[in-house]
């Protein structure tokens, strides 16, 4: 037999041993990667929840920020820079 038929033969062998290990195994395999599966699927929703709930709070983040800018921006506008008290007078160590 030449090496080609040699290889051949073994190639065929080794799928029939594969397929009868896989129908073996099918029931237990199947198990396993279902078993899996519901893991992944449980671990990407946890994952999908905390990315949702970042955004949200990103999301108060960015709100509060802006609104503290606009605070700002307001006290700077309205003493034209100056620090003033109560009675929009300066404070007398200036």
């Amino acid at each position: 037999m030449s090496h080609n038929g040699l290889y051949r033969k073994f190639l065929l062998i080794s799928i029939d041993l594969n397929k009868k290990h896989r129908y073996f195994m099918s029931e237990q395999r199947i198990k396993i990667l279902e078993e899996k599966i519901c893991y992944l699927e449980d671990a990407n929703q946890q994952l999908s929840d905390e990315v949702i709930f970042q955004k949200k709070q990103l999301d108060t983040f960015k709100k509060t920020q802006q609104d503290l800018l606009d605070r700002l921006n307001s006290i700077e506008n309205s003493d034209n820079g100056h620090l003033m008290t109560g009675n929009n007078e300066i404070p007398p160590h200036y």
